[in-house]
């Protein structure tokens, strides 16, 4: 069967660039590749563009090609013929420059160039993320909140080590401590001798002969704990703030996750955030205080203030107060505004005397009401 031609096989022109040859075979390798692709013609279709990708990227295997086609390639060893024993290294090494981007694509589907990897770093705890409900008062000015939640923690049993003792813990027998294994990928076009973590002991090294009876080994268990979160004045609802290594706890002896809090406004049926640092406040005022406009006073976060009813004021209207809002910032001394959304009450039942010297007011005032409906 007659070979495909180069271009065609990696989609690409023939006046493509070796940018754009590599990126197009970066694309089927990953396709393709039979680890990643179940297809039955995945192995064939991988060899079939590893191959186009070495010629075309050789400059002098690329300009024979063009010339005279695939019989031009004929005695220059073109393809990945015969079976190779040795690391990456040595095999991309008569490659010329190309030799290091195949090495470094074999490396991301195998895990290194056949000797370079070592065992499985510590890694840090697992992040968690909470939902903070604050009031009014906390989110103004901040608060040391305590918050309950299931942390993974050490185990206090074995105190991390996840075995009776310290001497339960041995050189894994498989990789002889070294948590990583040496693996034969056979390609067709080519054996490739890699490393990967050890199966055995997951890359540690070590195994565990006599695991802790509390944690099962794991050298951590979960614990319901109470963590103390900083609430910063200046934050806003749906902020998110974090407190460092707060987290899970890191069975591989890496620092503590971090506890995320998404900080939310306990809900309230009179208060709301506007404007993202003004405080929306439903204001009842009686409908005297309203007819007189009173002044009258108000409890605040900061206090108790007076506030002048305006003449005429309506339902619904906003009277504003400055500077009387949520902090700008963590570091701001600046505030946003108290917007107070006037609600003017008017009682059910009023007793005889007040009915009658309302009933007086209303006879001898010139203050009516016109409604007209038009059809």
């Amino acid at each position: 069967m007659a070979k495909r031609d180069y271009y065609e096989i990696l989609g690409i022109p023939k006046s493509s660039s070796e940018e754009e040859i590599k990126k197009a075979y970066r694309k089927l390798a990953k396709k393709y590749h039979p680890d990643i692709c179940k297809e039955p013609d995945a192995e064939d279709k991988f060899k079939e563009a590893t191959e186009a990708a070495e010629v075309l990227l050789d400059q002098n295997k690329r300009k024979t090609y063009d010339q005279f086609g695939h019989e031009g390639l004929s005695g220059m060893g073109s393809g990945f013929s015969g079976g190779f024993g040795g690391g990456f290294g040595d095999f991309f090494s008569n490659m010329g420059g190309a030799g290091d981007f195949f090495s470094d694509i074999f490396s991301n589907f195998f895990g290194g160039r056949g000797g370079s990897s070592s065992r499985t770093r510590s890694s840090r705890g697992k992040d968690i993320v909470i939902s903070v409900s604050l009031t009014l008062r906390e989110l103004l000015f901040g608060i040391d909140k305590d918050v309950s939640l299931d942390l993974i923690s050490k185990c206090d049993d074995c105190d991390g080590i996840g075995a009776k003792s310290k001497s339960d813990i041995v050189e894994c027998e498989v990789c002889n401590g070294h948590g990583v294994v040496t693996v034969l990928q056979d390609m067709g076009i080519a054996k490739f001798q890699t490393q990967q973590p050890c199966p055995k002991c997951k890359g540690h090294g070590k195994e565990n002969k006599n695991p802790c009876k509390a944690c099962r080994g794991d050298g951590a268990v979960l614990k319901k704990e109470t963590v103390t979160m900083p609430i910063p004045k200046g934050l806003v609802p749906d902020q998110q703030i974090v407190l460092r290594n707060a987290g899970n706890y890191s069975v591989d002896g890496g620092e503590r996750g971090h506890l995320y809090a998404d900080v939310h406004l306990k809900a309230s049926k009179n208060v709301k955030i506007v404007n993202e640092h003004d405080i929306k406040f439903k204001f009842d005022v009686s409908y005297l205080d309203a007819i007189l406009s009173n002044e009258i006073s108000i409890k605040t976060l900061d206090g108790d203030i007076n506030i002048k009813i305006p003449k005429g004021i309506k339902n619904g209207e906003i009277i504003t107060v400055k500077n009387h809002g949520l902090y700008k910032g963590v570091k701001s001394s600046h505030r946003g505004n108290l917007l107070l959304e006037v609600n003017i009450v008017v009682p059910k039942d009023i007793d005889k005397t007040e009915k009658e010297k309302l009933e007086i007011i209303a006879k001898s005032t010139d203050f009516k009401v016109k409604n007209n409906l038009e059809e």
